[in-house]
């Protein structure tokens, strides 16, 4: 890698859960650097197919008789607006070369690829602004992919929340899978998932509200011991 050509290379990362609307402020940020002028690629992960899936719905024969290769490089949000992306690939290495040719990188489904950490660095040290939209855990509140890692080297951090579809009262922070499969990686869309807030989480789990509510506070309990354990140590 050549030295840092412009400091005006930064990573910017949005996240949240699914439904929360990262891919459309991805896409808006794109179109705001293209409305200045700036050379914009788009890169989605090659397996996630679901704009076939739009296509299938839809009644207009032109789009139904796209081709496969005019198919296989769009990218839809889960309301199922559409845009034509650059690059459909499984790893952000494989097109480094051709996304040096480019001013502003954004990367959809950030969590999905392996690499995301090592080049959105290099593309910022090299002067690129690297918008990368990823979820913010995997269905189990766990860190999905190398996103943890990245978060580390990023310049701006935007949490993004969607509705609860089960009490609709509370912001979800939350993705819930729907269906009984343990992969990490299941691409779909509202048939696989739904986005709930943390009461609603832990009540599709299998915990009563008044059970989860003395568990929180149990665990709150705990965690409030065990850091008066560690202040006493440290006054020692």
């Amino acid at each position: 890698m050549s030295k840092m050509k412009d400091m005006d290379g930064r990573i910017e990362l949005i996240l949240g859960p699914m439904f929360s609307g990262k891919t459309t402020e991805l896409m808006r940020r794109i179109k705001k650097f293209r409305i200045a002028q700036k050379k914009c690629a788009i890169v989605s992960f090659k397996e996630d197919m679901r704009f076939r899936e739009i296509i299938t719905d839809k009644s207009s024969e032109s789009l139904l008789t796209l081709k496969n290769n005019v198919m296989e490089k769009k990218l839809s949000t889960h309301d199922k607006n559409i845009f034509n992306v650059n690059f459909k690939v499984k790893n952000i290495g494989s097109i480094f070369d051709e996304l040096m040719k480019y001013d502003i990188i954004g990367i959809d489904e950030g969590q999905f690829f392996d690499d995301i950490t090592q080049y959105s660095e290099i593309l910022a040290n090299e002067g690129k602004i690297v918008l990368i939209a990823s979820l913010s855990g995997n269905f189990k509140r766990e860190p999905f992919g190398d996103i943890k890692n990245l978060m580390a080297k990023c310049e701006k951090i935007d949490l993004l929340s969607a509705v609860c579809t089960k009490c609709f009262s509370h912001n979800a922070s939350f993705s819930y899978r729907l269906i009984d499969d343990k992969k990490e990686k299941l691409i779909g869309g509202q048939n696989f998932y739904t986005a709930v807030c943390r009461l609603c989480y832990h009540y599709l789990n299998g915990l009563k509200y008044d059970d989860l509510i003395k568990k929180l506070r149990i665990t709150n309990k705990k965690n409030l011991i065990k850091n008066q354990k560690k202040e006493e140590v440290k006054k020692k």
